[in-house]
């Protein structure tokens, strides 16, 4: 089994965060759109008193997705997955600052035995990526964990947005910027079968998912601009 925990630091607060991500998943979806694929929402309502990060949160939006075709899986998520997997089922629970997603292929593993990927990930604001178990690991995870702390500043030098008064990411900027705030992102990929290529399927994690995840993250960053732009004229609006 496979444990890694990415820490993010985004020079953003959590507001402009949460926003953001709406932009970025339409963009990355847009680049990863192929003719006659899709992603099929099969559901999409709230959901409460489901206890989820050990109780801390237990309501918000609760979505099942089924991804057709390998091309329209995320990029992080498709090093995981066996060839020959062509209908993918994401659940996910948003109860942000708290997200749980867990994938499965049920036309191939129905009972989940045979692999499993879930992604968990916790928001905090006014954070530097320090908290050492932000998601409350157990000892048996903390031991398997390997820790990833992801610079965004490496592909973004150059970036700066002048309305919302950010980058560029340069130096030791996640020490310095405002606000901030830290994405704490645990991957678990648990393979319990012998299928060809298996134990290489685990280890692509270690630069295939990063690589995409490091994507995803350097797009939300890019958002700020236009998250900043929106907001003010909300607040022009509200003046009136």
């Amino acid at each position: 089994m496979l444990v890694r925990e990415y820490r993010i630091v985004m020079p953003m607060t959590t507001a402009e965060f949460q926003i953001g991500r709406a932009f970025a998943y339409m963009e990355t979806a847009r680049k990863q759109t192929h003719k006659g694929e899709g992603v099929e929402i099969v559901q999409d309502d709230p959901f409460d008193n489901i206890p989820l990060c050990h109780g801390r949160y237990n309501e918000g939006q609760f979505t099942h997705k089924i991804y057709h075709l390998r091309s329209k899986i995320p990029s992080f998520v498709r090093p995981f997955v066996p060839n020959g997997l062509t209908r993918i089922h994401e659940h996910s629970w948003n109860s942000f600052p708290y997200l749980l997603t867990e994938l499965y292929a049920p036309e191939w593993d129905e009972n989940r035995e045979k692999f499993s990927i879930r992604f968990e990930t916790l928001c905090l604001g006014d954070n530097r990526g320090k908290d050492e178990n932000a998601l409350g690991l157990d000892r048996d995870m903390l031991r398997r964990r390997e820790v990833v702390k992801m610079n965004i500043g490496e592909d973004n030098t150059n970036f700066r947005s002048k309305r919302a008064k950010r980058g560029p990411l340069v130096g030791n900027w996640q020490e310095k910027c405002k606000p901030c705030m830290c994405v704490y992102k645990v991957v678990t990929c648990n393979v319990r079968t012998h299928f060809p290529g298996a134990e290489k399927l685990v280890g692509l994690v270690s630069t295939k998912s990063t690589k995409g995840i490091k994507i995803y993250f350097r797009v939300l960053y890019l958002t700020v601009g236009v998250v900043s732009f929106n907001s003010a004229r909300r607040d022009e609006s509200n003046d009136i």
